[in-house]
């Protein structure tokens, strides 16, 4: 099984939305506002900034959207640069758009730990990076020193999750330990997933197939419409 570092932020922030997603759960598209034209041209406008200001960091640019692989991981890089400093040093740069920096901490933990793989990739196919930058909408370089040693481990936790055939619990997730939080719940009316799993149990443990025949519990008219309305919203 070969993983994605989209899996791995997936992860972070949430393993049952994982679960589901890996499961044949699909998210709902994405409905513009009357007002897209205007977001189209923010949109071009951002990207002329961060292309300019991407220039001007130091280093030289040796790659750009870069796929790399190894025979568990894949993922792409925005940006190699290569940085004369006591010997070659290689940044590894994220590129975060239309996306405000954190109120608590320096960068999203799911932005770090994706700069991890990032650099695991990197070391697996030859380079060796020992810094990365991560922007965001404020256009302040963020430097964070990667941790490409603890990437096989997730992998091997996320590995355990996409096997199973049980529903995982709500727990705290990667993304809660890392900003302090105590309550996994706090995070759920942000994610796609959130009308469906009112309706499945916080414990997990039950089976896709499970999932797929609540359409057909028994129960007031009312509930049977709203399970139907929710598994139609969501399930291919």
């Amino acid at each position: 099984m070969r993983l994605s570092v989209s899996n791995i932020r997936d992860y972070f922030w949430c393993p049952r939305s994982l679960w589901l997603k890996a499961n044949g759960i699909k998210t709902p598209n994405v409905n513009y506002s009357v007002g897209r034209q205007f977001h189209a041209l923010i949109h071009g406008v951002t990207n002329t900034i961060f292309s300019v200001y991407k220039q001007q960091l130091p280093g030289k640019i040796v790659d750009m959207e870069v796929t790399l692989s190894t025979g568990d991981l894949i993922g792409r890089i925005d940006i190699l640069r290569l940085v004369e400093q006591d010997g070659e040093r290689i940044y590894i740069i994220q590129d975060e758009k239309f996306k405000d920096p954190p109120k608590i901490g320096r960068v999203y933990a799911e932005d770090k730990v994706q700069i991890d793989a990032y650099a695991y990739l990197a070391e697996q196919n030859g380079y060796k990076p020992v810094s990365g930058l991560i922007l965001y909408n404020d256009l302040i370089p963020r430097e964070v020193k990667p941790a490409p040693e603890r990437i096989p481990e997730i992998i091997k936790r996320i590995k355990s999750v996409l096997s199973s055939q049980n529903l995982p619990p709500i727990e705290l997730s990667e993304r809660d330990k890392y900003r302090n939080s105590h309550d996994p719940r706090e995070k759920c009316q942000y994610c796609y997933y959130y009308s469906l799993c009112q309706i499945l149990p916080p414990r997990g443990g039950i089976t896709m197939r499970e999932i797929l025949s609540l359409r057909f519990l028994k129960g007031t008219q009312a509930l049977k419409e709203q399970l139907t309305k929710t598994l139609e919203e969501v399930l291919e």
